[in-house]
């Protein structure tokens, strides 16, 4: 008996695989950067809202949880800027680079001020804790907040002031 090299399988010509291309268009791409930013922006805004208002300054309880609130609801905000930022920038439009610049260094400033108010109220947290383990559980939230505070100044601070500079021509 023989041995034969050919196969007895049938084979056909390969296929040549078709690839799904995307066309890069910036002003499409950039456009839906845009829509999914100002709609996590303004959710984040809402949830700021919300947190401020009615506003209780001067109750040192409502101040504690307003800005503990505010600094861990700042993720979703931040996201929609940066979104609406990249569309901006992917675009060419410079006056919303601007305006997202300007939000940014307000963020700032909001962060920097929630952080004055924070401060003035750590020592009467601390002091109405009724007990170690209350206590323990508020040191770990007051290391949280000022451990968000100087990332939040420091970035927001950066974005704001690295995107203006971006528009400026030099």
């Amino acid at each position: 008996m023989a041995v034969s090299n050919v196969s007895n399988v049938m084979t056909s010509a390969p296929r040549v695989s078709k690839k799904v291309v995307i066309a890069p268009s910036g002003f499409r791409s950039a456009g839906l950067l845009g829509i999914a930013g100002v709609a996590l922006t303004l959710a984040g805004f809402l949830d700021l809202a919300l947190a401020w208002y009615p506003i209780g300054i001067g109750n040192p309880e409502w101040e504690f949880g307003t800005v503990s609130g505010t600094l861990n609801s700042l993720p979703l905000l931040t996201v929609g800027l940066v979104l609406v930022l990249a569309g901006a920038h992917e675009s060419g439009q410079v006056w919303k680079v601007r305006l997202v610049s300007v939000l940014f260094a307000a963020l700032a400033l909001l962060v920097i001020g929630s952080a004055i108010l924070y401060v003035m109220d750590v020592p009467l947290a601390l002091r109405s804790a009724p007990n170690a383990l209350v206590k323990q559980g508020l040191v770990k939230a007051i290391i949280k907040a000022f451990g968000l505070i100087v990332v939040y100044s420091v970035v927001f601070t950066w974005i704001a002031v690295s995107s203006w500079r971006r528009t400026t021509s030099r």
